[in-house]
């Protein structure tokens, strides 16, 4: 019996699976452009460019608008530094040469009127004195202007006479002004035993040390521009020969220091 071969059972061939993406709307098979392509066979990309479905280019009035160049950001802000730059130099040339300095006081003469002391009911010192006090500015571009000033004497740091007050004054450039108050009227004035003996002490060996104190607000006016107020304490010491029981102008011993605080 003939050995006849098996019969090959072939399978029906694969069917295509066809991507309706393919085809356009009337069946036809899309085709692909070479142009679209690398010679690597990678697809073309649009650098960033809107473009219609069909390929061709978006129309410029929909297309995005290109990005503001930086360069006339950095060119602004370069003027800006430069104007800042050239302010901190005029207001630095400004300040050199209408810099002011504090004006400088000093005691040129003092009269005593009435210096005493009680015991009864408390301790009290009545003094009233005059005081020459010289004034000068050594600005050369800056006038200096005085507003509320008022004067005192003290003594070991405690105060022997009220508050006088002085007029305002307006100072030229490179000038000087001379004062000459009448400190104290005479009140009797609370002041601790030590200051009351001390006093007593001193009248008996014919030195006693004073402080002058005058206080107010001060301006400058550095050349057209105006400064704003402000406080002005200024303390003068001083060593006069006077004794118990002396009125009239005493010697000022020395050149009294006064110390003009900012």
């Amino acid at each position: 019996m003939a050995d006849f071969p098996e019969r090959c059972h072939c399978s029906s061939p694969p069917k295509m699976h066809h991507d309706p993406n393919l085809y356009h709307q009337d069946g036809k098979p899309h085709h692909h452009d070479p142009n679209l392509y690398h010679q690597d066979g990678k697809h073309h990309h649009h650098e960033g460019k809107p473009y219609h479905p069909d390929g061709k280019p978006l129309p410029r009035q929909y297309q995005k608008p290109p990005a503001p160049s930086s360069s006339g950001t950095a060119r602004l802000c370069v003027l800006l530094v430069g104007f800042f730059v050239l302010l901190g130099i005029i207001a630095l040339i400004l300040y050199l040469v209408y810099r002011p300095s504090h004006p400088h006081f000093s005691i040129t003469s003092l009269s005593i009127l009435s210096l005493s002391n009680s015991t009864s009911p408390f301790n009290t010192i009545s003094t009233s004195a005059q005081v020459t006090i010289l004034i000068r500015n050594p600005n050369k571009r800056t006038s200096i202007s005085y507003d509320c000033l008022s004067a005192f004497l003290s003594y070991r740091n405690q105060a022997i006479t009220y508050s006088t007050q002085l007029p305002a004054l307006a100072q030229e450039p490179g000038s000087a002004l001379a004062l000459s108050p009448v400190v104290g009227e005479c009140t009797a004035i609370p002041v601790s035993y030590d200051v009351m003996e001390g006093l007593m002490t001193d009248e008996m060996y014919g030195l006693v040390g004073l402080r002058l104190v005058v206080q107010g607000r001060i301006r400058f006016h550095p050349g057209p521009f105006y400064g704003r107020w402000g406080t002005l304490y200024v303390r003068c010491d001083m060593l006069v020969a006077a004794q118990k029981g002396f009125t009239g102008q005493v010697p000022v011993l020395g050149n009294p220091n006064c110390y003009v605080d900012p």
